[in-house]
């Protein structure tokens, strides 16, 4: 065997060898490429998976709000009806004939020991009821006061004028009349 032809084996083994090398640097390429490939599409699912849930969290807390907002708009919007009610009552026994007033006054007075009590009206209705005394109240009603002691004091105030009346009314039975006006 002559040089030529160590010259070729050895060429011949050298092509052999860098094929197998381009061969297996291809498989490596490609397994690189496959392994880039998977885990792209890993972390494409994992953004898109944290985008949905993000969407859909945002999509609650807008609900979410939105339901707070309308609760707020009704429960404001019920309240003022409430107001009307009470208004109207108002309005409506402010109105009433003297004959009617008289009896209401007089039930207005009408508690226990009440002999131990001076009653107070407003001027506008001391006609209505004639063994009252006369105070500014600009109120319709009646304000019972325990008679002075020796001390010229005045130790117990019942309060039942028009606007404390329904006052006291709003807070023992707005719930009730809410009820009964929007069917809760």
């Amino acid at each position: 065997m002559g040089l030529k032809e160590i010259e070729e084996k050895i060429m011949a083994e050298a092509e052999l060898e860098k094929k197998k090398i381009y061969e297996e640097a291809e498989l490596e390429k490609k397994k690189i490429y496959e392994e880039a490939e998977k885990n792209a599409n890993i972390m494409a699912a994992r953004i898109l998976e944290e985008g949905r849930n993000k969407i859909l969290l945002e999509e609650k807390q807008i609900i979410a709000k939105a339901k707070i907002s309308t609760k707020a708009k009704i429960d404001k919007e019920k309240a003022m009806w409430l107001e009307k009610v009470f208004e109207e009552a108002k309005r409506e026994i402010l109105n009433l004939p003297d004959k009617e007033k008289k009896k209401i006054l007089e039930n207005l007075c009408d508690v226990e020991g009440k002999e131990n009590f001076d009653v107070f009206v407003d001027k506008k209705y001391k006609n209505l009821l004639k063994d009252a005394q006369v105070e500014d109240i600009n109120d319709f009603g009646v304000i019972l006061r325990s008679k002075e002691d020796k001390n010229k004091e005045r130790k117990i105030k019942i309060d039942n004028t028009l606007s404390a009346r329904i006052k006291n009314l709003k807070q023992n039975m707005s719930s009730k009349i809410a009820e009964i006006l929007f069917k809760e």
